[in-house]
């Protein structure tokens, strides 16, 4: 087993080979330790002159004995099988050392990974596995250097640390905790930095996109209905002009459909001032309704489910959801109510189809937006949404009752 220096420096596994020479030829004889350390672990033959000089005359005793191990590791990693003194027999199958060889490798490979991606109890456990299918390994310099790096412990208290199934839960339990601490601390550093005016912001950005989304399509279904009965008006009059002439062989336009007559007919009358007045209430409605929703869900949240946000943080993640989304609706119902118009076809079903996908996506994000705003998961945040909307339901119909109360006292005897 290589010792340790005192106080080490811990540096990375992969260096070059540049760095390495630098290293153990520096007066710093931490440095030097530390780079025979990493040349024996990355297999680095072309370091042996070096180690064997440092092996030989390091005036550091720990950096001598830690040289002379990794000479001694390089060197039996090196050695080259003896030629066959007979004929060579058919190739067997691999001996369960080599299998297992390749198995405890990869496992140590991979507690490497899992410790580079800040998993150390996984970590621990892949190495715990290694060793446990290959017990020699607590005497291979590779492995004991591995092992000492993720365990932080030294010696037999390392190896006493993978063996132990019950050390390695109270590390993940340990870690699980510390991680989900981290998170809470990063979450309520993202909620103290949301402000109202923040907030305001991506309501009014979303009223705006409401507005102008509602106006431009009340424009494009009247131009669209407008553009069917006008195309078919000028087909009969071309038509018309062409058998008034004699033309031969030309066939009548073909008849619209009484389904999309009545449709055309119903929306070429739309103007302007009707698609500014219905955005403006499709605007301001979905303004109000939006912040009523999102108070109640607000309150279920907080104060039912016990998550940590604000009010305005939950506005900032949902409404800027809806900015990113809303737009994209627009633009396949623009889509579709134009092909509604020009083709009888299934397309416009399609395009709708996708419109209400888009749609669908958007209510589940919202669901997942409202978990991460009080630090809850999905399933919570959905429950704190239905709450809510049970909540808003209960207040309006008893504010309802309220007002309608007085009013049927007004009203004459035997009227109701």
């Amino acid at each position: 087993m290589l010792p340790r220096h005192p106080n080490a420096i811990m540096l990375e596994i992969n260096v070059s080979q540049s760095v390495l020479t630098q290293q153990l030829q520096s007066p710093d004889p931490k440095q030097r330790f530390q780079a025979v350390k990493l040349a024996a672990r990355n297999r680095d033959s072309s370091l042996l002159s070096l180690l064997r000089e440092l092996a030989g005359g390091d005036p550091d005793e720990q950096v001598r004995a830690v040289a002379h191990k990794a000479v001694a590791y390089l060197q039996n990693g090196e050695t080259a099988l003896p030629e066959p003194q007979a004929p060579v027999a058919k190739p067997k199958a691999r001996s369960t050392a080599t299998v297992n060889s390749t198995f405890t490798k990869s496992l140590v490979d991979a507690a490497l990974s899992y410790q580079t991606s800040g998993q150390r109890n996984k970590a621990l456990k892949s190495l715990g596995k290694a060793l446990q299918a290959d017990p020699s390994l607590e005497t291979d310099a590779y492995y004991v250097s591995v092992l000492h790096d993720i365990s932080k412990l030294e010696g037999e208290e390392a190896l006493a640390l993978v063996r132990s199934k019950d050390q390695i839960k109270t590390i993940a339990v340990s870690e699980k905790h510390m991680a989900k601490q981290k998170r809470r601390g990063a979450h309520l550093e993202d909620v103290q930095k949301s402000t109202w005016i923040s907030a305001g912001m991506d309501l009014l950005i979303m009223t705006l996109i409401m507005v102008v989304g509602t106006v431009l399509l009340v424009l494009v279904t009247s131009q669209s209905a407008s553009g069917v009965l006008t195309g078919y008006d000028a087909a009969w009059v071309s038509y018309n002009e062409a058998f008034a002439q004699g033309v031969k062989g030309i066939k009548p336009p073909a008849e619209l459909t009484f389904e999309l007559r009545q449709l055309a007919r119903t929306y070429s009358v739309l103007s302007i001032n009707d698609g500014l007045l219905l955005g403006l209430i499709v605007g301001v409605g979905a303004l109000v309704e939006m912040v009523v929703q999102l108070s109640v869900t607000h309150v279920a949240a907080r104060f039912i489910f016990k998550g940590e946000g604000t009010l305005s943080y939950l506005i900032y993640k949902v409404v800027s959801l809806y900015n990113t989304r809303l737009p994209l609706i627009f633009l396949l119902v623009y889509l579709g109510v134009v092909l509604t118009f020009g083709d009888n076809s299934i397309l416009p079903l399609i395009i709708f189809g996708g419109a209400g996908l888009v749609s669908l996506a958007l209510n589940l994000g919202v669901l997942k937006r409202v978990g991460e705003a009080y630090d809850l998961g999905i399933f919570q945040g959905c429950l704190a949404l239905i709450i809510g909307g049970l909540i808003l339901t209960v207040v309006t119909f008893a504010l309802q009752m309220l007002l309608l109360a007085p009013l049927l006292q007004l009203l004459p005897p035997g009227i109701v």
